[in-house]
């Protein structure tokens, strides 16, 4: 699946976001856009993304700007929630560092790092891979998030490296680039019938540990292979 169609689903609640870094003046704006759509069974649910964003007032050839990214729970029932991060343009990720729970990792490490369930911690990366089919290219937070309660930072800053001199005035090499960021959420308990253990229960509460299983059955996907 593309990026494009990735973005274009609409789940349970969305909402999106753009950082665009705009070089010219050296001055810096952050935009926004957001929608939501509610899928409603008993009560609501409701996501909303949070940022931090410092706003720089120009930029450096070696530039780090505080972005902090959340999740917030803004309905009235508990939800999982996931995250659709991207580098609009793919030379600027390759160089791109970002701050990870106080360590500095770059986009591609920072993935790898959350897609193995022996190092992944709050939020698990799902790789974009044939096995993992819709749920590939997003960030999941692996918990339950209560309502007003947001998720833990997926990262709060941002590092590019235009060039290995801070002091290099060439400005034709800083380029013009968005951090796309595009977030769901889906309600915790499951609106049709699960067999659990043998037994079919309806209105199923999914606990932490069963955050996959949550969003395989949204997506329509079948359950995953037991390992």
């Amino acid at each position: 699946m593309t990026k494009k169609k990735k973005i274009a689903i609409i789940s349970a609640a969305a909402a999106a976001a753009v950082i665009a870094l705009s070089v010219g003046v050296t001055l810096a704006y952050l935009g926004r856009t957001g929608s939501v759509v509610n899928h409603i069974t008993v009560g609501h649910g409701d996501g909303a993304i949070e940022e931090e964003f410092s706003s720089p007032t120009e930029l450096q050839m070696i530039h780090t700007s505080q972005k902090k990214l959340t999740i917030k729970n803004t309905g009235t029932v508990p939800v999982f929630a996931r995250m659709f991060v991207e580098f609009s343009d793919s030379e600027i990720a390759g160089k791109a560092t970002l701050t990870y729970d106080g360590t500095e990792y770059s986009w591609a490490a920072l993935k790898a790092l959350l897609a193995d369930p022996d190092t992944a911690t709050d939020w698990r990366y799902m790789e974009e891979k044939t096995a993992n089919g819709e749920l590939g290219g997003y960030f999941y937070y692996t918990s339950t998030l209560p309502v007003g309660e947001e998720t833990p930072p997926l990262f709060t800053s941002v590092k590019v490296e235009y060039g290995d001199d801070a002091e290099d005035q060439n400005i034709d090499k800083i380029q013009n680039f968005e951090v796309i960021v595009y977030g769901e959420c889906v309600q915790t308990v499951e609106t049709g019938s699960k067999t659990v253990g043998g037994v079919v229960n309806y209105g199923y509460e999914y606990q932490d540990s069963e955050w996959e299983d949550a969003w395989r059955s949204y997506l329509k996907m079948p359950a995953a292979a037991a390992p």
